[in-house]
C-alpha cells in the first residue's frame, strides 16, 4: 500500500473475509483509493465483501428491525462512513422492468403528461387493463416465429433454407420445388434475393392441390400425398401435430401497437408531437428538443419539479454516452457496464455526502471518449465522497491517491497485502505472439429489428482472431448474442454474466468432471452412481444440508459442520481410491487434481488440464460456485471453447478484471484454438490488446444496420 492524501483515514484491522490474511488496511477519505491484483486474490472480498458491507451494516442497524449478523470478519474499525457498492452485474431478469420503472422516472412521466394535458394520471398507468395494447399487453413485444432464427437467407429454395425443416430435409426440399413451380418461383434464387412477394408465398402460401412426394428418411423409403402449407399457415405437412420448438421463436416489437405498449386511444394524446408511449421509446438523446420546447412556456412550480430531476438524468445519461438508451429499455438486456453508469448518474445527482463509493470496473468495455468522460466524472466525486476503485486500468493507477495491492496469487494463495509498484512495475506485455493475415472472410448480413437495429452487415476474418470495438449502443454485445446466432449454424457464445448455478453447483460441476468421479466410485465398490453422488436427493448427498455444503440462519450461509462444506454424506469417508476418499478429492486443487487422476481417468485429466492451462490451478473442486471472482467466471466459461464443435465462438469481454498476466494467458489459449480452425470474435476494449489480433472491426451505425469497418 502506498500514497497518502486527503482528510482523515479510515482503518480496518484483521480483516479476514473469505480469503483475506488478517490483513491491515487504510483507506484515505475524499481520496481515489485502487484495489488491484490477480483474479481471485481477494479484491472484491475487500471493497464490496468488508468495507462495503461494514458501512452498510453500519447504516442500516441503526433502524432496520431484521438487521442479520455480518458475514464479513475484521478484528476493529474506525471512522468508518455509509456505503453504496456499485458493481457491473446485472441478475435483473423481469422483461417489465424498464429504466423507466427501475429509476422511478415512469411515475414522473406519467404526471407529466396528466399534468400538462389535463389529464387523470389513471389514463397513463400501463398496469391498468384498459391502458395497455390488447395484443401484447402492456409487454411492447410478442413471442412469435423469429424468420432470422427459421431461414437461412443464404440458401437457395432448391436446398431447403428452412432450419426447422432438416430433419426430414428429402421430404421438404421436393415439396418445396413442387409448390415453387406451381407458383412460378425460381427454385435456385438465395432466400435474400427473394422478393417479399415470393417469401410471403413460401410463408404464408398453400397449394391448390396435393403433391406425391417420394422421399427417403435415414434408411426407410416412403410416400405421401399432401398440400402444401407454408410455415406460418401453423398446418403439418408431415407430422401429425405442428409442434415448433421454442429455439425459433423470439420476442419481437408488437405490430398492432409498435412496441408503444399502450392501447390505440393513447396515440391521440400527445405533447410536442409525441404520446406517451412514443416518449418511453424517444432515445434520450433526442428527448432534448421535447423539453426545450416545454420550457419555453410558463411553467408552475409542480411542473418543474417533474421536469427538473428528468432533465437532469438525461443530460448525465447524454454526457456518459448513454444517449441510445430510452426509457422502455428493459433492465436485463443492459450490459452490466450500462447498468452501472446509470447507477453512477444517480450518484452524481445525489446531495448525500461523505458516502463510500465503490466501483467494480468501470472503464470496462468502454471506447476512448467513454472512458474519459466516466473517468472524469467519477474521479470528481472525491470532492464529496470517498472512492474506493476495483481496476486495472492505467488512468486509475496513474491518478489513484492510495493504492492497495492484493496477491501474491489467487485462492488460498492470494489475500496478502503486497509491494504495489512491485506489482504494477510486473503487469507489462511480454513479445511472442505473431498474428496471421486474413485469407477468408465471412459476410454476415441479416435484416431483423432486434433493439432498435435493423440488422447487420458486418465482414469478419475465417479462422482469425477478430477483434471488434465501438461506442456503447453501437451493437456489440448484440451481433454477438442475437445476429450471430441466427446466422451462423454451428456458433457458440460466451458472454459477460456470471456462471449461473444451483446450490449444488461447484467448480467440479463447472469442469464437468464431478459425474465422472462419481462413476469411477461406482464401478470401482460396484455400487450405483448415486450412492456416491451429492446431489440433493441422492444417497450420497449429506441429510443435514441436503447437499448444499452449508446451512442458512438468519438468511446467512454457515458452513455445515455434518460433512465440512462437500456436501457428502459421512458414510462415504470409508470409500477410497488410491487412498483418497471424496472429502479428500472435494477438498483437492485442480493442481493437485491433475496428479491424482494421471492415470485414473483420461476425460477428467483433459478438462482439468485446461483449467490448469487457464491458471485456474488454485480453484478446489469441491469450491462453490458462488464463491468464484469475476476474472475466474471468465476463465471458467472459456473452458467451453475446449470441447465445442462450433466453427465460430463469439466472447464478450473476456480481459475485463484480468490483470496482464491473466489477460497473455487468455489470448494464447484464443490463439491456440485459432490455430485448429476456428473462427473467433472478442469484444473488448482492452487497452493494447489489439495488437495481438488479426483482424480488428470498429463497429458503426449505417441506417439502423449495425456495419464494420476495418481498423
Amino acid at each position: 500500500m502506498y500514497g497518502a492524501k486527503g482528510m482523515g483515514q479510515i482503518i480496518i484491522k484483521g480483516i479476514q473475509t473469505n480469503n483475506l490474511k488478517n490483513i491491515d488496511v487504510t483507506i484515505q477519505k475524499n481520496a481515489l483509493n485502487l484495489i488491484i491484483g490477480p483474479s481471485g486474490s481477494g479484491k472484491s472480498s475487500l471493497a464490496y465483501g468488508t468495507i462495503g458491507k461494514i458501512g452498510l451494516q453500519e447504516y442500516l442497524s441503526m433502524f432496520f428491525d431484521e438487521m442479520n449478523d455480518p458475514s464479513y470478519r475484521v478484528s476493529e474499525y474506525q471512522n468508518m462512513s455509509a456505503t453504496v457498492p456499485i458493481k457491473q452485474t446485472n441478475y435483473n431478469s423481469n422483461v417489465k422492468s424498464t429504466i423507466g420503472t427501475y429509476f422511478c422516472f415512469s411515475s414522473k412521466i406519467i404526471a407529466l403528461y396528466a399534468s400538462l394535458l389535463g389529464m387523470d394520471e389513471h389514463f397513463f398507468v400501463l398496469n391498468r387493463e384498459e391502458n395497455v395494447c390488447p395484443v401484447c399487453h402492456g409487454l411492447g413485444t410478442v413471442r412469435q416465429m423469429d424468420l432470422s432464427k427459421i431461414l437461412d437467407y443464404k440458401k437457395t429454395i432448391a436446398e431447403n433454407p428452412f432450419k426447422c425443416w432438416q430433419r426430414r430435409n428429402d421430404f421438404f426440399t421436393k415439396i418445396l420445388i413442387k409448390f415453387c413451380e406451381e407458383k412460378k418461383i425460381d427454385i435456385n434464387t438465395k432466400i435474400e434475393d427473394l422478393s417479399a412477394a415470393d417469401l410471403n408465398m413460401l410463408l404464408n402460401g398453400e397449394s391448390k392441390g396435393k403433391f406425391k412426394i417420394n422421399y427417403t428418411h435415414g434408411k426407410f423409403k416412403a410416400v405421401r400425398t399432401t398440400k402444401y402449407f407454408g410455415l406460418f399457415t401453423q398446418t403439418s405437412m408431415i407430422q401429425k401435430d405442428f409442434n415448433l420448438p421454442d429455439s425459433y421463436y423470439s420476442d419481437l416489437k408488437c405490430k398492432a401497437c409498435n412496441g408503444l405498449k399502450y392501447s390505440e386511444k393513447h396515440l391521440e394524446f400527445k405533447l410536442n408531437g409525441l404520446s406517451i408511449g412514443e416518449f418511453m421509446n424517444t432515445s434520450f438523446s433526442d428527448l432534448t428538443p421535447f423539453f426545450d420546447k416545454i420550457r419555453k412556456k410558463k411553467l408552475n412550480a409542480e411542473t418543474e419539479r417533474l421536469i427538473n430531476p428528468i432533465c437532469v438524468f438525461l443530460n448525465k445519461a447524454i454526457e456518459l454516452n448513454l444517449g441510445y438508451l430510452s426509457f422502455t429499455r428493459t433492465i436485463p438486456s443492459l450490459s452490466g457496464g450500462e447498468l452501472q453508469r446509470l447507477r453512477l448518474i444517480q450518484v452524481l445527482c445525489t446531495q448525500l455526502t461523505d458516502l463510500i463509493l465503490i466501483f467494480d470496473e468501470p472503464l470496462a468495455g468502454l471506447s476512448g471518449e467513454e472512458k474519459e468522460a466516466v473517468f472524469k466524472n467519477i474521479t470528481r466525486l472525491s470532492k464529496k465522497h470517498t472512492l474506493i476503485v476495483v481496476d486495472h486500468s492505467r488512468k486509475f493507477i496513474s491518478s489513484a491517491d492510495n493504492i492497495i495491492a492484493l496477491g501474491e496469487k489467487s485462492g488460498e494463495l492470494g489475500g496478502y497485502l503486497i509491494n504495489a509498484q512491485k506489482y504494477i512495475d510486473s503487469q507489462v506485455f511480454p513479445t511472442g505472439i505473431a498474428t496471421v493475415t486474413p485469407k477468408d472472410f465471412i459476410n454476415v448480413k441479416l435484416k431483423q429489428e432486434i433493439y432498435g437495429y435493423a440488422g447487420a452487415d458486418v465482414k469478419i476474418a475465417k479462422k482469425s482472431l477478430n477483434l471488434v470495438t465501438g461506442y456503447s449502443g453501437v451493437g456489440k454485445s448484440t451481433l454477438l448474442r442475437e445476429y450471430f446466432p441466427r446466422f451462423f449454424d454451428e456458433y457458440l457464445y460466451i458472454n459477460q454474466k456470471p456462471v449461473a448455478g444451483n446450490v449444488n453447483s461447484n467448480v467440479g460441476t463447472l469442469l464437468d468432471i464431478s459425474s465422472r468421479i462419481f462413476n469411477l466410485f461406482a464401478k470401482k465398490f460396484e455400487k450405483p452412481k448415486s450412492f456416491f453422488s451429492n446431489s440433493s436427493g441422492n444417497e450420497g448427498c449429506c441429510p443435514a444440508c441436503s447437499g448444499s455444503g452449508y446451512n442458512i440462519y438468519a438468511n446467512e450461509k454457515f458452513t455445515c459442520k455434518e460433512c465440512d462444506g462437500t456436501g457428502f454424506n459421512q458414510a462415504l469417508k470409508k470409500y477410497k481410491i488410491a487412498d483418497k476418499n471424496l472429502f479428500d478429492i472435494w477438498g483437492m486443487t485442480v493442481s493437485d487434481a491433475m496428479t491424482f487422476f494421471d492415470t485414473l481417468d483420461k476425460k477428467i485429466m483433459s478438462h482439468i488440464s485446461v483449467a490448469n492451462q487457464l491458471s485456474l490451478g488454485h480453484l478446489r473442486i469441491g469450491q462453490a460456485t458462488a464463491s468464484l471472482s469475476g476474472g475466474e467466471n471468465v476463465r471458467i466459461k472459456l473452458l467451453k471453447l475446449a470441447d465445442s464443435q462450433a466453427d465460430v465462438i463469439g466472447v464478450d469481454e473476456p480481459f475485463k478484471g484480468l490483470n496482464i498476466t491473466e489477460i497473455w494467458q487468455i489470448l494464447n489459449f484464443l490463439i491456440e484454438k485459432r490455430d485448429s480452425g476456428k473462427t473467433i470474435v472478442v469484444v473488448d476494449h482492452t487497452e493494447n490488446v489489439e495488437k495481438f489480433f488479426d483482424y480488428h472491426i470498429g463497429l458503426e451505425i449505417k441506417n439502423k444496420m449495425i456495419t464494420g469497418k476495418v481498423l
